[in-house]
């Protein structure tokens, strides 16, 4: 299955208090960074019916 419907949701956790958009854009800027550099181990993706999905 592929497209929209098949597409793993990426949600970033940040610490307790509210980021300001600079700590925002720091933790978005390292997500990416580690997903194009292939370092999933972090990280859990989940589908659109909110399961833990495994990347393989």
């Amino acid at each position: 299955m592929t497209g929209p419907s098949s597409s793993p949701l990426h949600c970033l956790i940040v610490a307790a208090r509210p980021p300001t958009s600079d700590t925002a854009e720091k933790s978005m800027q390292q997500l990416v960074d580690a997903i194009k550099a292939g370092c999933l181990s972090s990280f859990i993706p989940f589908n659109r019916q909110d399961k833990a999905v495994l990347l393989v």
